[in-house]
């Protein structure tokens, strides 16, 4: 203990005892309990409250905190902490749920915010690192969380409120403290907590329930006048039922003729796989099992977007801490949050205060995700419980998030408008369509047709049904032709996923896109499998990256077309209505049997027999149906 100053034992017990600065004639001494019996753990914490005293007597100098003050902050902070976190820890095992992962991760986030400061975050090389020391990805997700939920709480009103409360309440000061005591308070309560943290054993519970399991056998061992007898042995048909141990008579018991009654000793049974509780874990397991039934690259994100927000929102990362307030929270904040939250690379990062601060900025038609994508939300975290239920993982029993669901506020079919045949005869008659004044005012009347995206993807979008990202992210491969037909084979490619099984499909091109000379458009792409509209793909795109699409590249003219066409849009007409428009004009017709018009339109069918059953429309009564389209351009 020589080599480690301002060290004290106490009896059994450690104390870090430090000379203050002749800076008052009152105190000349600080010490404060270690409250551990271990010398590797009391150096441990002895050298962090040095590093920390050190900065504290800066402070004094500097007249930010006097020394009484600082003295009594510093060991609050201690000793509430070392409590807090006894006394948390105690009801977690108590309820089985201990997590060694939060605990590390907490105890590693202090001490990463004490060094670094409140804008900390993990650097490339603490990645590294931490592989390194053999902690797994769930691991280092943990931290991340930790460290940017300690760091927004440290940030909040609400927490240096509290934290100047205690600190006046605790030296009687009836004026608040200035800017700079404020920092220095809370640069000593990130250095008091990590070191307070820096002692917490990891196997703590455990050690409580096994020292107090020992007492339990030992007592009953002492009162136990006879020896418990060993299994009877069971007949070969019966080897999967329990063993029956009778007991002996004790030779204190008087004999009796009375049968006695046998004790049911259970077999052991074999040690059942263990599966990692970490939310982003069984959600990857999840998809596994997804992705046997043939789920979409675009589900399988949505499931993984899904896991992200959930922990971003709850703060939780282990499936086993889920309860039902959690769930609800959850619900309450996808109905504030920014509709357009997720689409910005800062969204990943930012706090739940951050989330909700944007959103109060924002307008009310701006705020709360729609209810379909709410209760699809819920729905993967009844997904998410029920796989890790099935991989043997405890979780709350009270859990149920389809109660959570909220109510559709329209039916299916008023949820977006759906074009006319006259207003898209209106539409197509736009400058974009007829003559613009240039690439850069396509809104603005003139005599130049630009055949690029733009033009094309509302047209394709009338004669096709198909969805907007589906057609703005094909490529030279999704084209065939099978006799004489030419038709757009609509699957998975290396720019995009499909929704469903469903959406895969043969669309055969209609004739008045030929007319419009569409064929020559694709013939003209020079690369094998290039983009069929180039323009289109979004710098630094990644097929995994769903904040960034291909169509929103024309979002903004599009929009302005609609609205100058279409006096302000106030039906709130959008490309997605164009498909909306093909389904109807398909479902009017009777000559169009149901399973030619799913076929094309990618829906699944309604009855069992035609969803199960039967192959794909020939492509010929395809091409018949997607003809009937009325010519619009």
């Amino acid at each position: 203990m020589v080599a480690t100053p301002h060290i004290l034992q106490r009896g059994h017990s450690y104390h870090w005892r430090r000379r203050l600065p002749r800076l008052s004639t009152k105190i000349g001494v600080l010490q404060v309990p270690l409250r551990t019996t271990d010398p590797t753990h009391a150096r441990i914490i002895a050298r962090r409250l040095t590093a920390v005293s050190d900065r504290m007597f800066d402070d004094i100098r500097n007249e930010t905190l006097s020394i009484a003050d600082a003295a009594k902050w510093l060991r609050h902070v201690v000793t509430d902490e070392m409590e807090r976190i006894q006394r948390n820890r105690a009801i977690i095992f108590a309820d089985g749920s201990a997590n060694p992962r939060a605990d590390w991760a907490m105890a590693e986030a202090w001490k990463i915010l004490a060094m670094r400061g409140l804008s900390a975050a993990l650097r490339g090389e603490d990645h590294a690192s931490l592989v390194a020391a053999g902690h797994s990805n769930a691991d280092i997700q943990q931290l991340t969380v930790s460290l940017e939920m300690l760091a927004a709480d440290l940030c909040s009103t609400a927490h240096v409120n509290r934290m100047i409360r205690s600190f006046s309440d605790m030296t009687d000061r009836t004026d608040p403290p200035n800017a700079s005591t404020v920092l220095a308070l809370r640069k000593l309560l990130i250095e008091g907590r990590a070191a307070a943290w820096s002692q917490v054993p990891a196997d703590q519970g455990i050690d409580i329930a096994s020292e107090l399991a020992s007492s339990i056998a030992a007592e009953m061992a002492k009162r136990e006048k006879h020896d418990f007898l060993s299994a009877a042995e069971l007949p070969n048909s019966a080897f999967d039922a329990p063993i029956l141990v009778g007991e002996s008579e004790s030779d204190d018991t008087p004999a009796t003729s009375a049968p006695q009654m046998p004790v049911v000793v259970p077999q052991p049974t074999p040690d059942e796989p263990e599966y990692d509780p970490a939310i982003s874990e069984v959600i990857e397991r999840l998809i596994v099992q997804k992705d046997h039934a043939g789920t979409s690259s675009v589900t399988q994100r949505q499931y993984r977007s899904f896991g992200a927000l959930f922990s971003q929102i709850t703060g939780l990362t282990d499936v086993r801490s889920i309860r039902k307030s959690h769930c609800a929270r959850f619900r309450e904040v996808l109905q504030k949050m920014p509709k357009s939250w997720g689409k910005s690379p800062t969204d990943i990062t930012a706090s739940l205060d951050d989330m909700l601060a944007k959103a109060r900025a924002l307008p009310p038609e701006k705020v709360g995700l729609s209810p379909g994508t709410i209760n699809r939300h819920l729905d993967h975290l009844g997904q998410m419980l029920e796989q890790a239920s099935d991989d043997g993982i405890t979780i709350d029993e009270k859990l149920n998030p389809k109660r959570l669901r909220v109510p559709e506020e329209k039916r299916d079919r008023d949820k977006r408008s759906s074009f006319r045949s006259a207003e898209l005869k209106q539409l197509f008659r736009h400058t974009i369509w007829t003559g613009c004044h240039s690439e850069a005012r396509r809104n603005h009347p003139g005599v130049r047709i630009i055949k690029d995206g733009l033009y094309w993807l509302p047209i394709l979008a009338a004669y096709t049904g198909a969805r907007r990202e589906e057609l703005a992210a094909l490529t030279l491969s999704d084209f065939g032709c099978e006799d004489g037909i030419h038709y757009i084979d609509m699957v998975e490619n290396v720019n995009r996923g499909l929704k469903n099984f469903s959406s895969v499909r043969k669309i055969p091109i209609h004739a008045r896109l030929i007319e419009l000379g569409f064929l020559e458009h694709v013939k003209n792409i020079r690369r094998p499998g290039g983009d069929i509209f180039p323009e289109l793909r979004p710098s630094g795109y990644s097929k995994n990256d769903k904040s960034k699409k291909y169509g929103d590249r024309i979002h903004y003219a599009w929009s302005e077309a609609l609205k100058r066409v279409f006096d302000g849009n106030p039906r709130e007409l959008c490309l997605h209505s164009m498909r909306h428009y093909a389904r109807d004009q398909l479902a009017l017709d009777p000559t169009i049997p149901e399973k030619v018009r799913y076929d094309l339109i990618g829906h699944e069918a309604i009855d069992v027999d035609t969803r199960t059953y039967g192959e794909a429309s020939p492509l010929m009564d395809l091409q018949a149906a997607i003809n009937k389209l009325p010519i619009v351009i």
